[in-house]
């Protein structure tokens, strides 16, 4: 699988983890809003963030947004 999702320990916040590129994708804010507006349980944010991901939406490849080796 290319594309993981991970919640940040230190950021609180849903992230996508480029396995390929070994490179943390921070998410749009619309995106993140409404993951957290689906569901106050983490299971099925992280359940409705990994359909959205598998999608492969055109902001995964927005290079301003990633990051490498960065403490999440």
């Amino acid at each position: 699988m290319k594309y993981e999702v991970v919640f940040g320990f230190n950021t609180k916040q849903w992230w996508v983890y480029d396995n390929e590129t070994d490179e943390y994708c921070d998410p749009p804010s619309a995106v993140l809003d409404e993951v957290k507006s689906r569901s106050a349980d983490i299971d099925e944010q992280e359940d409705f963030f990994r359909e959205i991901v598998s999608a492969e939406p055109m902001w995964l490849n927005d290079t301003e947004f990633r990051y490498k080796d960065i403490d999440i």
